[in-house]
């Protein structure tokens, strides 16, 4: 991994919100004598995906990294909870059964899944606390 590729997946590691290209651009560019395109970052960030070490949110087009790295077992499908208010995002990993049981479903409905990656619009528990006060 070159020093480039180090440095946004850094970003990403370091951010507590997705980030879409042309922020990761911007944080990038923020300390570099030579600054990056986002063509460049794009490419980064599907090296990236290929081997599973990031996330792209598709509702978003942000992408994040990935909490499950050091697992040791395949994910069937990602899980996101998306707290609308802040943006913070928590993978989180489904009962196989609850997976199957909800492709039965879309199949009975007549479609089929086009990607296995789930993401769920929520409110943090931060967020409803703030909401309260």
């Amino acid at each position: 991994m070159n020093s480039q590729e180090k440095k946004i997946l850094d970003i990403l590691y370091k951010s507590e919100a997705p980030l879409s290209a042309y922020e990761i651009a911007d944080l990038y560019n923020h300390d570099e004598k030579k600054p990056m395109h986002a063509m460049s970052i794009y490419r980064i960030l599907n090296l990236f995906l290929g081997i599973n070490i990031i996330h792209k949110l598709a509702s978003q087009n942000k992408y994040i990294f990935c909490s499950h790295i050091t697992c040791d077992h395949n994910h069937v499908a990602q899980q996101f909870l998306i707290c609308k208010k802040c943006k913070k995002v928590k993978e989180i990993e489904l009962n196989p059964a609850l997976i199957n049981e909800l492709n039965a479903n879309i199949k009975k409905s007549g479609f089929q899944i086009d990607g296995p990656q789930l993401e769920i619009d929520c409110i943090c528990e931060k967020c409803a606390r703030d909401d309260i006060l």
